[in-house]
């Protein structure tokens, strides 16, 4: 069959769910996630993918040579985004120069998920489709959405009508569950009937000395929502308090992928860290697998450990592809490459499979 001829297919899967709590998992539950970096600006389509329905197929599926799925590679997605709509910053702790996300940056992510044709519609159609092809799941594919970074210091920022006072951290936190409480609704709100929400994902990849209230007062207002709170903290000692701060689940980056400089043996740390700390692990690579010898080789080392590392298979995994990689490793027919793929697919299949 080719690419597009299986598309007519059509099936019902499990209803969004209107307790997503019930839905959640331990924090020792073997998921398997994708980062999906979407909601940026729209001239940044040449470096970030469009994710149509098809782009998203190859994020929730094993493809073949084809375009036609064969097995499911992941469970459930996880939405961030790094840059607003407007050219400000989510991630206002970056060494970036543009301006901080203001109040009105905050509500066009927001809704931009919900909107129709939107990111969250494209994906529900693509674990449909999938659905069509593999059979139905067993349970819905979960989706989980960030909490932006609310930067302290700022004046203040407006936010659907209201203003918060950003030199605290009470108005931080006030932003915050305004912002959690206008996301849950229109979740729970708009029919998905693919898909589950999960719970929501702490952007900023550390906790600094002066957010560890605030980080554990959001942690109390995600779960009064009825969901989980989820982090992907980078490769740092403040990563094994992500329990005392609030977090049900996490997964530590290994950052090797992404510096040159750093021996495999790193990996070696990134995996008894992650075992110490009880976490989940992060399988890293972006473009730069496909245009720099320099990074060609860097994919595979975190599939060899996970291979030789049968607990943290066991537990949850998350895919950072830089927006778009894993999209051009399921389509390249480089020898090589295609080899790599089906090593990760394999690495990643099992328990996605157990979760059909």
């Amino acid at each position: 069959m080719n690419r597009m001829g299986w598309l007519a297919w059509l099936v019902l899967g499990a209803p969004w769910s209107a307790s997503p709590r019930t839905q959640a998992a331990p924090s020792r539950d073997p998921t398997r996630w994708i980062a999906l970096y979407a909601g940026g600006p729209s001239d940044y389509t040449p470096t970030y993918p469009a994710y149509t329905i098809e782009d998203l197929f190859a994020c929730i599926a094993v493809m073949d040579s084809t375009g036609k799925p064969v097995s499911w590679l992941t469970s459930g997605s996880l939405f961030l985004e790094i840059y607003t709509s407007s050219k400000h910053l989510f991630a206002t702790w970056s060494t970036e120069k543009s301006p901080p996300a203001n109040g009105d940056d905050w509500a066009a992510y927001g809704d931009s998920l919900t909107a129709p044709g939107g990111l969250l519609a494209r994906l529900d159609s693509a674990v449909g489709l999938v659905s069509a092809a593999l059979g139905p799941r067993a349970r819905p594919y979960r989706v989980a959405v960030m909490i932006p970074y609310p930067t302290a210091g700022l004046d203040s920022l407006s936010y659907r009508g209201q203003q918060y006072f950003m030199g605290d951290t009470p108005g931080r936190a006030a932003l915050v569950a305004a912002y959690v409480e206008f996301i849950t609704h229109q979740l729970r709100k708009h029919p998905f009937p693919h898909l589950a929400f999960d719970g929501f994902e702490w952007l900023r990849e550390d906790v600094p000395a002066g957010d560890s209230l605030i980080v554990q007062q959001v942690s109390a207002t995600v779960h009064r929502a009825g969901v989980r709170f989820l982090w992907v903290p980078y490769y740092h000692p403040g990563a094994r308090l992500w329990r005392n701060w609030g977090f049900d689940e996490a997964w530590l980056q290994p950052n090797y992928f992404f510096h040159p400089e750093l021996p495999v043996t790193h990996l070696d740390s990134a995996v008894a860290k992650a075992r110490a700390w009880d976490m989940g692990w992060e399988i890293e690579f972006n473009k730069n697998l496909f245009s720099s010898p320099v990074f060609a080789a860097r994919l595979m080392p975190y599939l060899n450990h996970l291979a030789m590392a049968p607990d943290l298979r066991a537990r949850a995994l998350v895919i950072y592809d830089g927006a778009g990689a894993l999209l051009m490793l399921s389509r390249s027919r480089d020898p090589v490459l295609e080899a790599e793929y089906a090593r990760l697919a394999d690495i990643l299949r099992p328990v996605a499979e157990s979760e059909q």
